[in-house]
């Protein structure tokens, strides 16, 4: 700990918080700083190695997030109400995106084929080829990045083929919940703009790496499709990426590839939760 931890614990201790949650993984460094809080009841996960906290459930790695959380919500007398996060768009929010985008002629459909980490990037031209599709149905296709991602953006479009709407950066974090809002779907890899899109109603169809489908997709499929890959295993070296979590398994040592591991799902499967979910 240096003297800037040691000063916000002591600022945080003047306080005297009376509950302090740690909502960060299983608590091997997280738990001592919700500790050092001086909170009168602290509570969160705990993994194996992590010291405890007032109350505690086990860290087990593979559960839902939102569930973990809302268990923990539950160790301090807050039974859930709601399993599905939300997100309010403020009419300034709807104003900004009506300002970029335009008031829609049809339909419009959302595409995210960014991430930051590039093992969950479904192929730009499996997006390319779902645009297609999509404007063929007669939508109005979006496709969103961040700066960061405009060569992929621009990767989906030419790819696409057809008239699409690259929006990279245009929008803030509020104006793209507006955007997203205003969508009837919104395909996406497992990154935060699938999550947003979620938070704000928008049915969305999310393309996931099992592992992280297990602890990330929405929960309910009347409104949202997560479609899996079953791949565990490096796709360029074969090393098993779930030894991390069961250590007898097959592998040793950190796998330094990023290749996709989504890459083996079907376009048409996509398409098909798509186009389901657009007739509601």
């Amino acid at each position: 700990a240096g003297p800037a931890l040691d000063d916000f614990l002591a600022a945080a201790r003047d306080e005297r918080f009376d509950l302090a949650l740690q909502l960060h993984g299983g608590g091997r460094n997280s738990n001592p700083l919700v500790a050092g809080l001086g909170a009168r009841v602290t509570a969160g996960p705990r993994a194996e190695d992590a010291p405890p906290l007032d109350r505690w459930i086990r860290y087990v790695y593979y559960q839902h997030e939102v569930i973990r959380y809302l268990e923990v919500a539950a160790l301090v007398g807050a039974p859930a109400t709601t399993i599905v996060p939300a997100l309010a768009v403020t009419e300034a929010d709807r104003a900004e995106a009506r300002r970029v985008l335009g008031e829609p002629r049809q339909p419009r459909v959302a595409l995210h084929p960014g991430a930051t980490d590039t093992r969950r990037r479904w192929p730009s031209e499996r997006f390319g080829e779902v645009a297609r599709a999509l404007v063929g149905d007669g939508y109005e296709v979006l496709v969103t990045g961040t700066p960061a991602e405009r060569e992929v953006v621009e990767a989906v479009v030419a790819a696409a083929g057809v008239p699409v709407r690259p929006q990279v950066g245009t929008l803030s974090l509020g104006g793209l919940a507006a955007c997203y809002a205003g969508c009837a779907l919104m395909v996406s890899n497992d990154t935060g703009p699938l999550h947003l899109a979620a938070a704000v109603g928008t049915p969305t169809v999310g393309v996931y790496w099992i592992g992280n489908l297990i602890n990330g997709a929405t929960p309910l499929r009347a409104r949202h499709r997560p479609i899996a890959s079953w791949t565990t295993q490096c796709p360029v070296c074969g090393m098993d990426c779930t030894r991390d979590i069961y250590p007898h398994r097959p592998g040793d040592g950190d796998c330094p590839h990023r290749d996709s591991f989504v890459a083996d799902v079907p376009t048409v499967e996509v398409v098909e939760a798509a186009r389901e979910l657009l007739r509601g």
